[in-house]
């Protein structure tokens, strides 16, 4: 470990900008002084070479006229001398002066190697007082390697120069390049490297460059510290927010009355809350969220096709399903949930939310309303529509053989207006329970009102059967009732049959020829019933009764 931070600590320290900036400006100045020394030295060079040359040329001329008037004259001291003066230019290592006629030809040279001393300058002379008369020739030649030798020396002490001044424009540069940027800048690192991110330490203003980018920098940076210091704020207030909230929401799931799971897309629960196994009616202390495993989905509900539809509509469609379910009950009490269904899609797949609200109460209010609309509130029939629409319905599904029963009290009136209401009540609601008890399970049977009943007998098969019923009811009714404490009254009643398809399958019709049947058998005396079969009426079965309507209290006359 000790190694590595070694290691990175070179690594940082030799790519610091304090290792690195000199480098780039020594690198740099290199590169630059290399290509100026060469070009420096060349231009110097080639220029010295060329001062020399003008040099000689600018010697000749000055002698030109001389030589001109030697060679006129054919004076050989004066040649001579202007030989020598020629020679007085180091440059200069052989000279040479002839006229045209060949009487004069002198040379003078320097003792130098013949192959240092190159051909040179040839100027051609005139006669001095004609302009236009040519009379010879003046020649030098040039002594090269003196002329290289001092334009070394000159491209020499030149590229010195130029070096020398490279090098302290490097130093001033690199000198102006730390002052002004480097230091600064590693203050301003160290000072950044020191802050913590979210508090309130800011950048020391720079004295020395409050007018200059680097102020401008750092007042950037400090305004970027302000930034950072409040969105961290405000991250730290959200953390809190958010921790609170999923703590509200944790709670709100755990302790919520309402069930909360989430399903995979084969049904299995990965996730539900408390309330769900106190509404799935299991016997489960749990505390907290918990998991379903197994095939919990039949042990649960009555119709567990419905439940998976609803989970697969709910993944097909992408819409919340929902439906009111009956659940398992080992108790004759059932047990419903409104069960909603809803799909998400998080990154790990499909999931399915399920929401479970226990509506056994509602449900059994929504029971006792459709009982109390539907049945009868004295004798706990059918009422009358819902007796008709009953009975209509079984004749739509297209029954066999069946009967309608139109019943109607013999002497109700009497009754009531002997006895009282009371009496009148007494004697309707034992006669409901005994029609009940002649009827068989299948059987319709409803009050229309007052003393009038309907009863639809499903499924009698053959006519023998369906006399045994009615005979089974007219013994069953007839049997005294004890309408008053110690007082027993025997009811007879009127019964009016029309059989079905026979007669007809509209409910109307059946209940109009079933009433012209009752009707014959109250002209033949009551208490008795008669048949309509479609065709004809058939003859009217009477059944007696005691003579003696009233009764000692206490004994109760044998059926």
């Amino acid at each position: 470990m000790s190694t590595k931070r070694a290691l990175l600590m070179k690594s940082l320290a030799w790519n610091s900008l304090k290792v690195q900036v000199p480098l780039h400006v020594i690198r740099t100045a290199l590169v630059v002084g290399v290509i100026a020394v060469i070009l420096g030295y060349m231009t110097a060079y080639q220029a010295a070479l060329k001062d020399g040359h003008q040099h000689v040329a600018e010697s000749l001329s000055a002698l030109t006229y001389t030589a001109a008037i030697a060679a006129f004259t054919h004076d050989q001291p004066m040649t001579q001398d202007v030989l020598k003066g020629l020679l007085q230019n180091s440059y200069i290592c052989r000279t040479r002066i002839q006229s045209d006629d060949g009487l004069l030809q002198v040379e003078q040279g320097q003792l130098h190697p013949s192959r240092a001393c190159q051909p040179g300058l040839v100027i051609q002379l005139y006669s001095p007082f004609e302009n236009e008369r040519h009379i010879g020739q003046l020649r030098a030649d040039i002594y090269r390697p003196a002329i290289q030798q001092r334009a070394f020396a000159t491209a020499f002490n030149e590229t010195l120069a130029l070096l020398l001044l490279l090098l302290a424009s490097t130093w001033a540069s690199w000198r102006a390049i730390h002052r002004l940027l480097t230091r600064p800048m590693l203050k301003l690192a160290a000072q950044v490297h020191a802050i913590q991110p979210g508090s309130s330490q800011r950048l020391k203003p720079l004295m020395q460059h409050q007018r200059n980018e680097l102020n401008r920098l750092a007042d950037d940076i400090n305004h970027l510290l302000e930034t950072v210091e409040g969105t961290l704020s405000e991250e730290r207030k959200l953390r809190t927010l958010i921790e609170a909230l999923q703590h509200q929401y944790q709670s709100i799931f755990e302790y919520a009355r309402t069930g909360i799971a989430m399903l995979d897309k084969q049904g299995r629960c990965t996730l539900a809350n408390p309330a769900v196994a106190k509404m799935l009616r299991w016997n489960l202390k749990v505390d907290g969220p918990f998991c379903l495993w197994g095939d919990w989905i039949k042990e649960t509900f009555q119709d567990a096709q419905s439940f998976s539809q609803l989970v697969t509509s709910a993944l097909d469609t992408g819409r919340v399903m929902a439906s009111d379910l009956p659940l398992q009950s080992p108790r004759n009490q059932t047990s419903w949930l409104n069960v909603s269904v809803s799909a998400h899609l998080p990154s790990g797949g499909q999931l399915v939310e399920c929401v479970l609200i226990d509506i056994s109460e509602r449900k059994q209010r929504e029971d006792a309303t459709r009982y109390q609309a539907e049945h009868d509130p004295l004798t706990h029939l059918h009422n009358r529509a819902s007796g008709i629409q009953t009975l209509e319905n079984h004749l739509s599904g297209g029954l066999s053989t069946g009967a309608l029963l139109l019943i109607d009290v013999d002497h109700f009136k009497q009754i009531n207006d002997t006895f009282g209401h009371a009496a009148g009540d007494a004697v309707l609601i034992h006669l409901a329970k005994r029609m009940m008890s002649a009827a068989r399970a299948a059987d319709v049977i409803a009050r229309l009102g007052g003393d009038e009943f309907l009863m639809g007998l499903l499924d009698t098969g053959e006519a023998s059967n369906l006399s045994r019923i009615l005979d089974r009811l007219l013994s069953q009714v007839t049997r005294p009732i004890e309408i008053l404490p110690g007082v027993w009254e025997c009811v007879g009643i009127s019964v009016g049959v029309a059989l079905f398809p026979q007669a007809s399958l509209d409910i109307t019709s059946l209940m109009s020829h079933a009433d012209r049947a009752m009707y014959r058998v109250k002209q033949a005396g009551r208490c008795g019933y008669c048949i309509y079969d479609g065709e004809d009426f058939s003859e009217v079965q009477m059944k007696s009764l005691p003579t003696s309507l009233l009764m000692e209290a206490g004994h109760e006359p044998s059926s």
